[in-house]
């Protein structure tokens, strides 16, 4: 991680001695801006640990963030549900204008099932060519933060367009819905929460 000598711009020392102070802030922080109250249980911060890429040779590492229990995880899971609203709405989106384009533009999946259908599909007509595949060993950990709000803005942005009025809620299952003001009974987010949730979350990646 670059914190014994070796450079590394993604990780920086934050207040090393003092885990307490950072977790008592940030449960603050989230009940003030989000009114979200933080468990008892989920006030730590993430640790790290490691695991061997046995099909490496030499045998790799792979280092992983434990966020079961940690003082954002309340917050983390709400976004993951509204970004999950924003997948479908995107993806709608681009199916129509497919559909009067004939143009394929979006090629975002959420699991492998797409990928096989495909692949099944192709061999079927018997027009397969070639597969390549690649991988990102250090993808995400290099990704500036403030390009990467301006993208997700962008996102969020385009998703609330001609609804920048109405919240969207999300039930105690996870799932979030858009709604009208007056019927959200459950934890609701207007544009300005989410960018302000995003952007929250970015800048408050501790971790130790």
């Amino acid at each position: 991680m670059g914190l014994l000598g070796n450079s590394n711009p993604s990780y920086a020392i934050y207040y090393r001695k003092k885990v307490k102070t950072v977790i008592t802030s940030k449960v603050k922080e989230i009940k003030t801006k989000f009114k979200l109250s933080v468990s008892p249980d989920m006030n730590k911060l993430p640790t790290v640990y490691w695991t061997p890429k046995m099909h490496k040779n030499p045998v790799g590492a792979r280092f992983i963030i434990a966020s079961r229990q940690c003082v954002t995880k309340e917050l983390s899971k709400d976004v993951a549900s509204l970004f999950k609203l924003f997948l479908l709405q995107i993806k709608n989106y681009h199916r129509k204008s497919q559909y009067f384009s004939g143009v394929k533009t979006f090629w975002v999946i959420d699991n492998n099932i797409n990928v096989i259908n495909t692949l099944k599909s192709i061999s079927k007509k018997k027009r397969a060519k070639r597969l390549s595949t690649f991988d990102f060993s250090t993808l995400y950990t290099k990704i500036p933060h403030k390009k990467l709000l301006e993208v997700l803005n962008e996102i969020i942005e385009f998703c609330f367009k001609g609804r920048s009025k109405d919240p969207i809620k999300v039930d105690a299952h996870g799932n979030a819905y858009w709604c009208e003001n007056k019927d959200c009974k459950d934890k609701k987010y207007f544009k300005v929460d989410v960018i302000k949730a995003v952007k929250f979350l970015l800048e408050n990646c501790f971790l130790q």
